[in-house]
């Protein structure tokens, strides 16, 4: 099987296991019995076999339907085929999750900002992300504040820098190093949580 093949394949588990989890919550019996006997065939037929059909349901179903019609296109948009194929193409979401980090550093995630707040920092996020940090001294120049040759050499280095680190990420090597590491924190946060129970969190004495 080519790695094509295989991401097909995940792909369709993920539409399988998105159409799981929104039809679970249904709490309409008819419902319940249709998408589980479409999809998810091995509990419906075991209570065929068992001669308990009348009585096969989903227990405590924490949702009603009125919620579920809302949320439904959600689901549905997520597990569309359109946006599953992207993952056949080897296609990632560097670009957005660099355009995002920008986006942080401007209005960190962990603390709430209002929307004017957020508004501007997507602005200079962009600007950065296109065009490098020039634009943030133009910015600057528009609100009345003088822009010399310092500030200019200063831009021009850090576009350097932010060319060279994305350069590096790219590497083959740095990728490696990368999966590396992450795979030695996951591993030691597991052996912690093990260690210290469910209390334990990376970060959690800070």
């Amino acid at each position: 099987m080519s790695p094509k093949d295989v991401k097909g394949v995940f792909c369709c588990r993920i539409l399988k296991k998105s159409k799981k989890i929104f039809f679970s919550y249904f709490q309409s019996l008819d419902i319940q019995k249709y998408v589980i006997k479409r999809i998810f065939q091995n509990s419906y037929q075991k209570a065929i076999e068992d001669g308990t059909i009348d009585e096969f349901d989903h227990k405590n179903p924490p949702l009603n339907d009125k919620v579920l019609e809302v949320i439904k296109p959600i689901y549905e948009s997520l597990s569309a085929d359109s946006l599953l194929e992207r993952c056949l193409g080897s296609e990632t979401q560097n670009n957005n999750e660099s355009l995002n980090s920008l986006i942080w550093t401007f209005a960190p995630k962990h603390i709430h900002a209002g929307p004017k707040t957020i508004e501007i920092a997507t602005f200079f996020a962009v600007s950065i992300f296109n065009e490098g940090f020039i634009p943030i001294l133009k910015i600057l120049d528009v609100m009345g504040i003088t822009i010399g040759p310092k500030a200019n050499a200063f831009a021009a280095r850090w576009d350097e820098a932010r060319i060279e680190r994305s350069e590096l990420r790219t590497s083959e090597a740095s990728k490696e190093g990368r999966t590396a590491r992450l795979h030695q924190r996951t591993s030691e946060n597991e052996h912690f949580e093990v260690e210290e129970g469910f209390l334990y969190e990376a970060g959690i004495a800070d």
